[in-house]
Parts: structure tokens; C-alpha cells; sequence
């Protein structure tokens, strides 16, 4: 998700100046800087009044920075349901494989799957096409 110049937007109102809001993320003023005025660019408006070190959010600036949060807040929200919705994902995974499959293709298959789903547990079956296929049946 892109939001990166919004969380920039935000802090840069919130602490009253690019320098802090660059201090309190780690980056460079100019950075901050830089995305504040692709921001802009973006919409076509002005956010801030810049008075030296010192920034105010112009009626622009106040009106986005309302919507901004609540945007922001439902990234969060958004991302904390696909993490809970994510660890909710358990129990056992059957899966029937001939022995190419299972010794070529499957290891590194299901060793990203465990990474992703921790809690399945993977119940492989290594038999010959035809047997795979009866048991499915």
C-alpha cells in the first residue's frame, strides 16, 4: 500500500515541521520534503504554508488531513484483519503426490506454505498417480 505520503503529510502537521516529522520516521528532511510535494503535485493544491522551519496546513491542508486520518486508519484496521484472518488458518492439509513431485517440486512448495500458515500441518501422501487418484474417489 502506498500511504507513505500520507503518513508523511500527517506527522509533518502533527509535529508542526518536515525536520521533526523526519527525525521522529528516520529519514531526511528532504525526504519528508520530497513526498509532501509529490503530495501536492498529486492533487493540485497547495498543503502548507512554509515559514522557515515551520510549516501550517492551509484549508487544503486541514480539510486533507481529516481524511488522510481516517484513511490511515482503515490501512491499519484493514491490515490487522488479514493478519488476524491469516492466524486463524490451522488444522491438516492432505495432499497425494507421485514421487517426482514430492521430491522435486513439493520441498520448496510447502516450505513457503509453512511460512505463510504456521499452524497447517502438511499430511503428504507419496504414491503412484493411479493410487492418488482411487483415493480421492
Amino acid at each position: 500500500m502506498e500511504d507513505h505520503k500520507l503518513r508523511a503529510f500527517c506527522l509533518a502537521i502533527e509535529m508542526k515541521s518536515f525536520s521533526r516529522a523526519a527525525e521522529a520516521k528516520f529519514m531526511t528532511q528532504s525526504a519528508v520534503s520530497h513526498l509532501v510535494r509529490k503530495l501536492e503535485d498529486e492533487l493540485g493544491v497547495r498543503l502548507f504554508i512554509r515559514k522557515g522551519k515551520t510549516v501550517i496546513p492551509t484549508p487544503a491542508g486541514k480539510l486533507l488531513y481529516g481524511h488522510a486520518k481516517r484513511i490511515l486508519e482503515q490501512f491499519t484496521k484493514m491490515e490487522d484483519d488479514l493478519s488476524a484472518l491469516m492466524q486463524r488458518v490451522k488444522g491438516t492439509l492432505s495432499i497425494g503426490a507421485d514421487i517426482t513431485a514430492a521430491t522435486y517440486l513439493l520441498p520448496q512448495v510447502f516450505y513457503s506454505f509453512s511460512k505463510d500458515y504456521p499452524e497447517v500441518k502438511v499430511d503428504l501422501s507419496v504414491s503412484s498417480a493411479e493410487t492418488i487418484m482411487n483415493g480421492l474417489r
